[in-house]
């Protein structure tokens, strides 16, 4: 266990097996610091099935002192982002506005990448300075507090903005702003580009409204904004069910429904019907860095 980033207790080899092959870190970003120390410090294969933070990721790479073995087995946030420039830039558009957590769930590493991408692909990013987040980055900051039944003021700006938008917030903020876009505006003609968990619009559709108001707002109202919008990020479950595991005797789909059932949560929901805890996607990459981890030391 860990608590922002740190080890939460001593852990030593006078209190593991002396089999120990390796490390096999946490899916959220700032308890996978915590995985590294330890690969550092004991010399082990660290395999990290989901995150790793970018700077962490960017300081690893630069450093001597990066674990032997270290394998990331999901792509960077930053990679998704950079894609979504870059088709930006394809389609001969070259202007970007951020909409960004102004809470700043966001870490500082992922928006300066954000920056130095749009420079690279020369994509303007437009909006108020921001430079107090990261150093050259321009957007609008959005905030819970900012939703009620007068949104205009907050939908406008984003009217007269660039083409693309790309939210750097979390899902109940991307909803939140969906349902006042469709509120002020429902025919407004942009492109969505946004970094969030797979169905994002049922997930966090019922807290959302029921906490800011929105109590008019339904998943149609959602998907009626959100429609064509490109979600820039990785999908944990394999398309094609029939796909025999390379691991075990289970296909894909039937892998998918034993994960869930094994915490008492019925196929894709995000809570575990007697569990304390939340039951989330990244299992899917969890498992390909057992199996490959497994196979290689086979």
């Amino acid at each position: 266990q860990s608590e922002n980033g740190n080890p939460t207790e001593e852990v030593t080899f006078s209190n593991l097996s002396k089999s120990l092959v390796g490390v096999l870190g946490p899916g959220c970003n700032h308890a996978s610091n915590a995985a590294i120390e330890y690969g550092k410090m004991w010399q082990l294969p660290v395999v990290l099935p989901a995150s790793v933070p970018e700077t962490t990721w960017t300081k690893l790479e630069a450093s001597s002192a990066k674990p032997p073995y270290f394998f990331r087995m999901a792509a960077s946030e930053t990679s998704f982002l950079k894609a979504g420039l870059t088709m930006t830039g394809l389609l001969g558009i070259h202007k970007v506005l951020p909409l960004i957590d102004s809470r700043f769930h966001v870490n500082h590493g992922l928006l300066e990448q954000v920056v130095l991408a749009s420079q690279e692909l020369a994509i303007q990013l437009v909006g108020k300075n921001l430079d107090f987040l990261s150093m050259g980055l321009r957007g609008l900051g959005i905030h819970p507090s900012h939703f009620s039944s007068d949104a205009k003021w907050l939908v406008d700006p984003v009217k007269a903005a660039a083409r693309v938008v790309l939210f750097l917030a979390p899902s109940s903020e991307v909803v939140l702003f969906l349902c006042a876009v469709y509120q002020e505006d429902a025919s407004i003609d942009k492109v969505w580009l946004m970094q969030s968990p797979p169905r994002w619009w049922t997930k966090t559709l019922d807290y959302t409204i029921t906490a800011s108001g929105f109590e008019w707002c339904k998943e149609a109202h959602v998907v009626s904004v959100a429609l064509g919008s490109i979600n820039l990020g990785q999908n944990f479950w394999q398309g094609d069910s029939s796909t025999q595991l390379s691991c075990s005797n289970l296909t894909a789909g039937q892998f998918r429904t034993a994960y869930f059932m094994g915490q008492d949560a019925q196929v894709g929901s995000t809570t575990s019907a007697s569990r304390e805890y939340r039951v989330i996607d990244e299992g899917a990459s969890a498992a390909d860095a057992v199996c490959m981890y497994a196979l290689a030391l086979h």
